[in-house]
């Protein structure tokens, strides 16, 4: 990899010691994740083509379309309650929890492409929000024993999210 000189007549700062084999010839000043090119710009850095053309890079693309198509999905129904709402001119807290379960899968959703560090988390707290949104529902006739189910469930639920956030502390 060829490299230029600097715009100004600064000296050049040393090469990087032997480590990465990818770094192989890069500056601590060369932007992270681009390469040079002789009489080029600096252009993105490929993958190799295994990674881009391989059975691993199908399912990536076909996972990161589905997620698309839920966050859609999820605007969309978001949209339709906010519309009933609107035309009903009264609010309540299953709608509210309705919104709300929208509002988390669309940052499951974001959490997943971006960095993946609450996937855990978002799908336990929609099922708390699930299940509190079928117990406050106006017009239930359950038994009373279902909804002491259900509150024991969030509870299993709520102490599962406790376990994942003392696991992720030292």
């Amino acid at each position: 990899m060829a490299h230029f000189a600097p715009p100004c007549n600064a000296p050049r700062p040393a090469r990087p010691a032997a480590g990465n084999p990818f770094d192989a010839g890069r500056l601590p000043s060369d932007p992270p994740g681009l390469v040079r090119r002789t009489g080029a710009p600096w252009i993105p850095a490929l993958p190799p083509p295994a990674a881009r053309f391989g059975l691993s890079a199908l399912l990536r693309r076909a996972e990161r379309a589905l997620l698309a198509l839920a966050a859609l999905l999820a605007i969309a129904a978001a949209g339709s309650a906010l519309w009933d709402v609107f035309a009903r001119r009264a609010a309540g807290l299953p709608d509210v929890l309705l919104v709300f379960l929208y509002a988390e899968t669309l940052a499951m959703v974001r959490s997943i492409l971006t960095d993946r560090a609450g996937a855990v988390v978002y799908p336990v707290l929609i099922a708390i929000t699930g299940l509190a949104r079928l117990i406050v529902l106006p017009g239930q006739e359950a038994a009373p024993l279902t909804f002491l189910y259900e509150a024991g469930a969030i509870l299993v639920l709520a102490l599962a999210l406790l376990a994942l956030d003392r696991r992720g502390r030292p």
